[in-house]
């Protein structure tokens, strides 16, 4: 057994529609049809189930067995299920378009909270480089001061050098007065004893 079209689905899908109360619509029974079908294939089988629906109140209408209240009372009641259908078709658009806007502010909040995540995560981004220019800038003063203190102690060694050797030359000097000085006097009483020889040789 082949499957039914879509031509009958639809068809079967506005049938079911009314007997729900909601009226048949191109989209109300895409819905039902869980999207399958073409739009036009199903406007063609919508315009036939109207055509047939008419048909057959038309057909009850020329039955003389029915009396004239039940046509009455039969207009009626079509005429409050396409009210309430009606009815039904605005509180369903207005619950939707209550969650449309639900969800739109829910989408505005979150993007607001995405532009202050974002918001901060650039404040700390700039935070961190901020953090390593601090921290460049002391690893170059370190380095400066690094280098001045090794030119300081070069110098002091260079002092300590020449201090020292300062020192051995003024010690060195003191030596050769002192010698002098001995030599001197040695000389002195060379000239005194020298002096004292010639007198008495007189």
């Amino acid at each position: 057994m082949s499957e039914p079209s879509t031509f009958e689905l639809a068809k079967k899908a506005a049938d079911d529609l009314f007997k729900e109360s909601i009226k048949p619509s191109v989209n109300k029974i895409r819905e039902k049809l869980n999207g399958k079908g073409g739009q036009k294939t199903i406007q063609d089988a919508l315009d036939e189930w109207w055509f047939e629906l008419q048909e057959k109140l038309n057909h009850y209408e020329q039955r003389e067995d029915v009396p004239d209240h039940l046509f009455k009372l039969t207009d009626q009641l079509w005429d409050v299920a396409l009210s309430y259908s009606s009815t039904k078709q605005v509180e369903e658009q207005e619950r939707f378009v209550i969650q449309i806007t639900e969800m739109n502010d829910k989408l505005i909040l979150a993007e607001e909270n995405f532009q202050q995540a974002a918001k901060a995560l650039l404040l700390a981004q700039e935070d961190k480089q901020k953090a390593e220019k601090a921290q460049e800038d002391c690893q170059k003063q370190l380095a400066v001061l690094k280098k001045d203190n090794r030119q300081l102690k070069s110098k002091e060694e260079k002092n300590a050098e020449a201090f020292f050797k300062l020192r051995s030359e003024v010690e060195l000097s003191i030596q050769s007065i002192k010698h002098q000085e001995e030599l001197l006097k040695e000389k002195e009483k060379l000239i005194v004893q020298l002096t004292l020889n010639q007198k008495k040789t007189r």
